[in-house]
């Protein structure tokens, strides 16, 4: 068995809302989410070669995938662990048995601690809305432990039945990889309108800062393990949006190879020996003297999506 601080099981590139500069793309019209049922066998072996301190589920909006509940029991049953549910919190009362997924237990045992909603609110004007959700999503009386809470939310409340959701403001976000083809100088003598495409940096240079690498934040999708998000989904968002990129550029941006939880034991040596160095698909993200911090509004709800902050 292996340990892990924490996994971070992205199940859905779809969002509603359009946060510019978001790290994993889903402000685009970026399409693709994952059934539990599809993935459980995977996850399932991965149970056995895995020990997690933390388990998160993220997207995306994680609350728009249709088996949202699904993955918190199952995830849940597999670790013997409580996870973390990490929303916009634009859908909180608007998927149904989600409330009671956050009490699953396993076989009637309890498991190592519970199950918890994190919101992350883009602008203070929206607090409020989020507050009134969040009260009518739990069960009263309903209490601020903001005071003796660990993980530095803005606030936290705790219901009757010991139901935990935590609230952040997040304002801003740092430059992500995903920039106009505009703005890279080999395609200036191109058609460039309406492009886009990705940075071109050294490899340790992009590492040396990344919040991905700093935080340890590996990413679990469809079943499979990767160093982190942008690693993930570079190739998805280019089968969709068709990045302006080099042919040597795209090759490598396929070159990756994630690790399967059914490859042999000199394969997970090899990756997890290597897990937190820098790769060569780094090249592809922001500096940290490029990565510029700046204010998420206007968030814009995306047509056709549904909130109740409409």
């Amino acid at each position: 068995m292996r340990h892990i601080g924490k996994i971070e099981f992205y199940i859905t590139n779809v969002c509603n809302l359009t946060c510019e500069q978001c790290n994993r793309f889903n402000n685009y019209d970026f399409r693709g989410w994952q059934r539990w049922g599809d993935y459980q066998d995977d996850h399932a072996e991965w149970a056995k070669k895995l020990t997690l301190d933390s388990i998160v589920i993220l997207g995306g909006e994680p609350l728009l995938n249709p088996t949202i509940t699904d993955w918190v029991r199952g995830l849940n049953r597999l670790f013997g662990k409580g996870a973390q549910i990490l929303s916009n919190g634009t859908r909180l009362n608007s998927v149904s048995g989600l409330y009671d997924a956050m009490h699953f237990d396993i076989d009637g045992r309890p498991f190592e601690e519970k199950n918890w909603i994190g919101i992350t609110a883009h602008h203070i004007n929206d607090i409020p809305q989020h507050i009134e959700a969040i009260h009518e999503f739990l069960q009263g009386p309903v209490r601020d432990i903001s005071s003796v809470d660990r993980y530095n939310a803005r606030q936290v409340f705790i219901d009757k039945n010991d139901t935990i959701v935590r609230l952040w403001l997040t304002g801003e976000f740092g430059t992500s990889s995903i920039r106009p083809a505009t703005a890279v100088p080999e395609f200036h003598h191109l058609d460039t309108a309406n492009r886009l495409s990705l940075y071109n940096n050294p490899p340790e240079l992009a590492h040396q800062e990344c919040g991905f690498a700093t935080w340890k934040n590996y990413h679990m999708i469809r079943g499979k393990l990767y160093k982190c998000g942008p690693v993930a989904l570079f190739p998805e968002f280019d089968q969709q949006f068709s990045l302006m990129l080099s042919d040597d550029d795209r090759a490598l941006l396929n070159s990756y190879r994630p690790l399967s939880p059914w490859q042999d034991d000199q394969a997970h040596d090899k990756f997890f020996a290597e897990l937190d160095n820098p790769i060569p698909q780094c090249k592809f993200c922001p500096t940290q003297k490029q990565r510029q911090w700046q204010p998420i509004r206007p968030v814009t709800k995306k047509r056709g999506s549904t909130s109740p902050f409409d």
